[in-house]
């Protein structure tokens, strides 16, 4: 059987214990304010010794002390979670004894997805577990014989579970306890609990008698039914050749109702299954179905109709105004008709909401009537709006706060003007419902989640949730945001003649505004706002623009409303001093969601669409079915995408061969019998991995690639002075160039991804793969042209000068005062020095802060900070790992070049080799090609990630270019050169060296090449070993020299430190600690290194070659007696 997974477990248990326990037929006794207790399930009693936490108790521990907790005081059965709970019942029903139970049950892990505590718990909370829907439509129904017309059977009564179902809140009654302090009783009649219900006011009060609701008003009030059983009828199936009707079954945790509707013609009825969830296995959406009498509709209106309670069914039908509730009387209201005055009756107030679930909990929970339309999605015609108008005195329309409802309520507030619009409270969001697992957004969930937020709102004195609604009903306001009086002018003469006046209202005009998609902009400066349009395009403005961009949403709603732009409104709203910049400081607050990345997905934004990316391909999307908003900054404007399939060229694949070459080192490395043995087979295995990981897989031969991919190959052939000369590449050399095409391809995808972590963080540099030692690199590469590739999918701010780039911390946030956090997705560096300080590089790779002329300095978030590409002459020093941790370095060969000086190589650019800028394209079919291969570029980084891997794809180097690298990055003058010779001599190797004969070789070979030379002192060269010794270090390491081998160190002591005390060849200082001259060298004892070509270290316990009698450093090759 398969094990319950941890999220299964997680999900099972947020569900109440009290609700486990009321679903297993056990009801409370007495509680107090975080326990309930009953009598035990597990032995038998009279008094109620068996305890549940109300609320978890630990809330900041993991793991099951944060789960609430059930004890027994009598036979001392004990446990946590809804999981184990439901489990040791269910159990218990097998006559099991709780002792075993709770052995058994020790670990959750013993309960398996087929268990029944896990089948019974997924049914009482509406999961879906293992992708199955535990109370879907396939454990519900059965086909039956083919009936001609659909039927139900209503069940006599509605359950408890049916009301929570609708949204009424259920629980048992209780009475205060007198006798003990902050106990209350459970209140029961005949010996059975009595429950009260939400949909009564007496349901707030702490204690009540209960009994305070009768479920008969929902079918007299709303036509609502619970049924047993619903009858389709027959429909037939093409791909079985049969009628077939189904029966679907309500159960206790799965109730399933109809709204029953009739008229003269006959009868319809609404199928409605509240806790519907859609799968994988569900075809349609059975939430919400339709059912006609003869099959179909009788008129095209029926989709138009307006449903509610049954007195404004009633009276939309008849004009025939009564109210059957009296808690919502009617009143008396008098109108003006046709030049008289009529005192009609209406009703107080009328609600519409989005269905009828909201709807029937507007109802119990306040003084007004409601309706709701036939479905979600549709228009509410204007003749039912004038209808609803003439029969109520306020109109309110109620829709869920998610995007889509309030656009909808806003549209529709916007088409009448005196309807008011109800805006539930945005907190609410903030909660997650138990339901749907999805943050809270309708009326229902705001009646039944808001009242825990309502207990720590300071300014809310009212006793109920009934009362925070019904202060919403009296302060929601229309959308009319002018206010008209008519003033006489010229009064007694004989032009008189009166003259309206406007006053513009300014909660309305902002309201109006809010409507219209403008917003205050969290996450700007504190003057920002910003303008949403329908397509969820979002334009960010200052204070002067937004006050433009307002003027123009009101002039522009009055154009297309001319039934309400009156002669001087609109003259009324140019006049500064009636609208004005101050109106605008009461614009709601918006956060906008412009995160439009994950870390598997992203998204471009080019003219008319975006282009979703994942690792199996792009897709278009436009912008209005976008998750999310997309600053209009950000848009490419001049650039369209059409896709291309850019597999048709090359792909790239992880080398088939590698788990095995991977599972031929690990058994060599378990078997190695050293340390050093184990280090060297893995440095073996890297250095296979970063030439042979991918292979790339070329769908046409290399000269009828595009040009991009030319271009982009180009820059990592190294050998092609060889391919030139006509010599040939071998395999590997081969393998080299592609590796170096794979590293550009990917770390570009790396680049136009969006995803941030702490761990994920590198800086792309881009350096030349031929450098010299003083630093200067060849030049004329292509580096820049690589780079500006990324402006074919994404915007950038122009490339930083890295001559001017500030170092300084006071200053360094300067640098990026172009840049413009959620326009620009990275930023370019040009030449960037590689003499920045530790801190400053870290800042620059994790985090920035920039600053704009006008406002202060500003810290962009981890996750949202851009990434950073520069192009370099000099590599940064990467002999720390967190530097090194932090690059993804890509190599330009000297493939593109410069004339050199003695005229042997002409210059070879892009440009002189195709004729043609590169990255633009000759013509737009070629530069939507590009585009693709950017966004393909993106796609081969998500499949990289997807793999598994974390870090950077490393290019491959040979051993000059890591010479020259070593050169240019050294902090000594002609380190490299002197190395390279040092370890020329064979006698350097496999003995050992004092460690001050290697800082006086090297100030020897530096005075060499110098007309001045050094006085060498002890003290100089204990301070040049303090450099020298990190670079030859790391020399060795590039070089596969061995330094130190685990077998040459007799203690512990040494083997931290480094070094070896022993006896080697080493020379003599004078009294005042200057080197002798002429030189005089002695064996004697002192600090050493040993060093080993790798391969020939020595082993735990092989005799190691001492210092020899004979001092042999200055001898010739030839004197030398090995």
């Amino acid at each position: 059987m398969p094990r319950i997974p941890q999220e299964t477990v997680e999900k099972l248990n947020q569900i109440p214990l009290t609700l486990v326990m009321e679903n297993n037929g056990y009801t409370i006794s007495h509680r107090t304010e975080s326990e309930a207790f009953y009598v035990c399930p597990f032995h038998n009693e009279k008094d109620a010794s068996f305890k549940v936490d109300l609320f978890p108790k630990n809330t900041k521990k993991r793991g099951p002390a944060s789960l609430p907790g059930f004890q027994c005081f009598g036979c001392g059965a004990s446990g946590w979670g809804a999981l184990m709970l439901q489990a040791a019942l269910s159990r218990k029903k097998l006559d099991k004894d709780f002792r075993f139970v709770a052995e058994e049950l020790s670990r959750i892990g013993s309960i398996d997805l087929e268990d029944e505590a896990v089948d019974s718990l997924a049914k009482q909370g509406n999961l879906v577990i293992g992708g199955d829907h535990k109370n879907g439509f396939f454990h519900r129904a059965r086909i039956i014989e083919p009936q001609d017309e659909f039927s139900f059977e209503a069940k006599g009564a509605f359950s408890r579970n049916d009301l929570r179902a609708i949204g009424c809140q259920v629980q048992q009654a209780f009475r205060r306890n007198w006798r003990q302090e902050g106990t209350s009783d459970a209140v029961t009649d005949n010996g059975e609990a009595v429950w009260k219900y939400s949909f009564e006011k007496s349901f707030y009060e702490p204690y009540s008698d209960g009994n305070n609701f009768d479920p008969k008003l929902l079918t007299e009030r709303f036509n609502l039914y619970p049924v047993k059983s619903f009858k389709t009828e027959k429909r037939y199936k093409k791909n079985k050749g049969v009628w077939e009707s189904h029966e679907v079954v309500s159960t206790d945790s799965y109730p399933v109702f109809v709204f029953r509707y009739e008229d003269k013609n006959g009868w319809w009825c609404r199928k409605y299954e509240p806790y519907f969830k859609m799968t994988e296995k569900s075809k349609r959406n059975y939430k919400f179905t339709w059912w006609y009498q003869n099959g179909v509709p009788r008129d095209e209106e029926m989709s138009t109709r307006m449903y509610g309670d049954v007195d404004v069914m009633r009276a939309l039908a008849t004009g025939e105004v009564e109210s059957t509730d009296p808690d919502k009387p009617t009143m008396d209201v008098t109108v003006r008709e046709n030049g008289n005055r009529n005192i009609v009756k209406k009703f107080r107030r009328i609600v519409i909401c989005s269905g009828p679930r909201d709807a029937i909990n507007v109802y119990f929970h306040s003084d007004a009537h409601v309706c709701f339309p036939h479905s979600e999605t549709v228009e509410i015609p204007p003749k039912t709006i004038h209808a609803l108008r003439k029969i109520a005195q306020e109109v309110f329309i109620l829709y869920d706060i998610d995007e889509t409802g309030r656009k909808r309520a806003n549209r529709l507030a916007m088409r009448f003007l005196d309807l008011k619009v109800l805006y539930l409270p945005k907190q609410l969001s903030q909660i997650t419902s138990a339901r749907t697992g999805k943050p809270c957004k309708d009326a229902e969930e705001y009646f039944n989640y808001y009242p825990a937020m309502l207990k720590n709102t300071q300014h809310f004195y009212g006793s109920s949730i009934n009362e925070h609604f019904l202060n919403m009903l009296c302060n929601a306001k229309p959308m009319m945001f002018w206010k008209r009086k008519d003033q006489v002018r010229n009064k007694g003469k004989e032009d008189e003649f009166i003259e309206p006046k406007f006053t513009l209202l300014i909660d309305r005009t902002n309201q109006l505004l809010s409507a219209c998609g403008m917003c205050k902009y969290e996450g700007g400066t504190k003057d920002a706002y910003a303008n949403i349009g329908e397509d969820r395009i979002v334009d960010i403005m200052d204070e002067k623009q937004a006050f433009l961009c307002a003027k123009g949403h009101l002039k522009e709603y009055l154009a297309n409303n001319r039934w309400y732009n009156e002669e001087g409104l609109t003259d009324t709203i140019s006049d500064t001093r009636k609208l004005s910049l101050s109106t605008l400081q009461e614009i709601s607050d918006l956060k906008l969601d412009l995160h439009s990345w994950g870390e598997d997905f992203d998204y471009l934004f080019f003219k008319d669409e975006a282009v979703r990316v994942i690792k199996d391909g792009a897709e278009c999307v436009p912008y209005s079915k976008m998750p999310f908003h997309t600053n209009r900054e950000a848009i490419l404007q001049d650039a369209d995408f059409m896709p291309v399939d850019m597999t048709e060229y090359f792909e790239i694949h992880t080398n088939p061969e590698l788990p095995k070459m991977e599972a031929e080192y690990a058994q060599r490395i378990h078997e190695a019998a050293s340390a050093e043995d184990k280090k060297k087979l893995q440095v073996e295995l890297n250095a296979y991995k970063r030439l042979w990981k991918y292979r790339v897989e070329w769908k046409k031969p290399m000269e009828e690639q595009p040009t991009i991919i030319q271009f982009i190959y180009d820059m990592g052939r190294v050998w092609w002075r060889d391919e030139e000369s006509g010599k040939g590449l071998t395999e590997e050399k081969k393998q080299f160039h592609d590796m170096h095409f794979v590293n550009k391809i990917v770390g570009l995808g790396y680049m136009l991804s969006r995803y941030r972590t702490d761990r994920r963080q590198q800086m792309v540099t881009l350096t030349d793969y031929n450098q010299n030692t003083d630093g200067n690199a060849s030049g004329r590469s292509g580096k820049s042209i690589l780079m500006n590739l990324l402006r074919l999918v994404r915007k950038a701010p122009e490339n930083i000068p890295g001559k001017q780039f500030q170092k300084d911390a006071a200053d360094f946030a300067k640098n990026f005062a172009d840049f413009t956090h959620t326009v620009h997705a990275y930023v370019p560096i040009d030449d960037l020095r590689a003499d920045l300080k530790d801190e400053s590089f870290y800042n620059l790779v994790r985090q920035l802060s920039v600053r704009n002329m006008y406002h202060d300095t500003f810290r962009i978030p981890v996750d949202e900070s851009p990434k950073i590409i520069a192009t370099m002459n000099k590599q940064f020093d990467v002999r720390s790992t967190s530097t090194y941790g932090r690059m993804w370095p890509m190599y330009a060969c000297d493939y593109y070049h410069g004339e050199t000086y003695e005229g042997d190589e002409s210059l070879r650019s892009p440009e002189t080799k195709f004729g043609y800028d590169v990255v633009n394209g000759i013509n737009e079919e070629e530069r939507n090609l590009n585009r693709n291969l950017m966004v393909y570029a993106l796609q081969c980084y998500f499949q990289y990630i997807d793999s598994g891997e974390k870090g950077v794809i490393y290019p491959p180097v040979d051993k000059e270019a890591m010479l020259e690298m070593l050169g240019s990055t050294s902090k000594l003058t002609m380190f490299v050169d002197w190395a390279v010779s040092f370890f020329e001599n064979p006698w350097h190797f496999e003995r050992p060296i004092h460690l001050d004969e290697l800082a006086i070789s090297y100030m020897d070979y530096r005075d060499s090449l110098r007309e001045k030379k050094e006085t060498i002192t002890k003290r100089a060269v204990s301070t040049l070993l303090k450099t020298l010794k990190p670079e030859l270090m790391r020399f060795c390491d590039c070089m596969k020299i061995v330094v130190n081998p685990d077998a040459v160190y007799s203690g512990d002591y040494d083997r931290s430190r480094g070094l070896v005390r022993t006896v080697a060849w080493q020379s003599l200082y004078d009294e005042k600690g200057v080197l002798k001259e002429p030189r005089e060298r002695v064996r004697a004892s002192g600090r050493c290194l040993y060093f080993y070509k790798r391969g020939n270290e020595p082993k735990q316990g092989d005799r190691l070659l001492d210092a020899p009698d004979k001092d042999m450093e200055n001898l010739s090759e030839e004197e030398y007696p090995f």
